[in-house]
């Protein structure tokens, strides 16, 4: 289920980018000279944030770090050569 999430993800932000793209185009006035590199910028800003956002949803929270009063105790360590 998590790769139809990403796919879905990923076919959504291809078209919003590539609105977005045409929006800053229109409010420059003319076609930026690195098109591609635009676009790979505003996906890639897009993605990054969706992406977390999926995983932050999808993962459930890990455990937080025992503390010390729950810890066990340590196992004792035998020297070398100690029978």
């Amino acid at each position: 289920m998590e790769m139809i999430y990403y796919t879905a993800a990923g076919i959504l932000l291809y078209f919003i980018s590539d609105w977005l793209l045409e929006r800053l185009e229109q409010a420059r006035g003319s076609r930026f000279a690195q098109r591609s590199v635009v676009f790979f910028l505003i996906i890639l800003g897009l993605s990054m944030a969706s992406f977390h956002l999926i995983q932050a949803y999808l993962l459930p929270p890990s455990e937080p770090a025992p503390t010390q009063e729950q810890s066990p105790e340590p196992l004792p360590v035998k020297p070398p050569g100690a029978g």
